[in-house]
């Protein structure tokens, strides 16, 4: 058997395999003494060290970090404390004109401007008989302000009778039977006449002659037409498939017609070949105790 055994009284052959490392890392692997001193120095940074600066803070235990001066950020001369009473021109003093808020100050009286118009102080009534006998008659109609109605035609007060009225009539003034009559019948060269004799006739009393036409049929639904037994010998064979147009089934696999028996099929296993059978039991910690 080849590969690797999973059962234990079988032996797993030794394998070899190709290396997959690269050469540099061929180089570093240590073989003796005298292979290292060939390849000395080759692992070393060579000149490059980075030289940390003497001032400011020391990264390093052994070196000593130099005392730093900073400039504090106070001010430089604080201020006084504020007093708690208040200085001069921190009192907000109320004006004595207009509306007062202290309740031991008066108000000083006020005038305002009147807003209404000259007509609207007309029209307020005073008290004096006479002075309002002056605007007598101001809001009354003036001459020649009524608009009369007229005496004649449809009156429109109901005190007032409106006067009869005389149409004249909407119908003509001549007009005779026989005038109507004439308007209805059709005249000279209206009438039309009956359809021709030729042709497929509409009225039912009269036979149509019969028509001879093209036919429409193509050459092939014309050949498919049976006529008698010896012409349908002719075209034997016709419709039929020809040589090497069958469709030939294969008789392997599996068989779609139910007249034909499918042979027994064998599939290979989607299952790993060789599988590991160290998974099957719990590992180091995976009890629960």
């Amino acid at each position: 058997m080849f590969g690797r055994q999973i059962l234990s009284t079988r032996g797993t052959e030794p394998s070899a395999a190709f290396g997959s490392s690269v050469r540099e890392s061929a180089e570093k692997q240590y073989i003796s003494p005298e292979h290292s001193k060939a390849t000395g120095g080759n692992n070393s940074c060579g000149p490059i060290y980075n030289l940390q600066s003497s001032l400011g803070p020391q990264a390093e235990a052994l070196a000593t970090t130099a005392a730093a001066i900073t400039f504090g950020t106070s001010p430089r001369l604080p201020k006084p404390p504020r007093a708690a009473a208040p200085g001069p021109g921190a009192y907000k003093i109320k004006p004595a004109l207009g509306k007062q808020f202290d309740s031991t100050m008066p108000n000083a009286p006020q005038s305002v401007f009147q807003v209404a118009t000259r007509d609207a102080l007309d029209k307020v009534y005073s008290g004096d008989k006479n002075l309002a006998k002056a605007f007598e008659g101001r809001e009354s109609p003036g001459p020649m302000a009524y608009g009369a109605v007229s005496g004649v035609g449809r009156q429109k007060l109901s005190t007032r009778e409106s006067p009869a009225e005389v149409h004249m009539t909407k119908a003509n003034r001549f007009r005779y039977t026989s005038v109507q009559q004439a308007e209805s019948s059709p005249g000279a060269g209206t009438y039309k006449a009956e359809q021709s004799s030729v042709g497929k006739q509409p009225v039912s009393h009269k036979a149509s002659m019969p028509a001879f036409g093209f036919g429409t049929t193509t050459r092939e639904q014309l050949a498919k037409l049976y006529s008698n037994k010896e012409q349908d010998k002719l075209s034997c064979g016709v419709g039929t498939p020809g040589p090497t147009t069958a469709l030939q089934r294969s008789s392997l696999g599996r068989q779609p017609l139910s007249n034909a028996t499918s042979q027994d099929g064998w599939h290979f296993s989607k299952a790993r070949r060789l599988r590991s059978y160290e998974q099957d039991s719990p590992g180091p910690a995976s009890y629960c105790i």
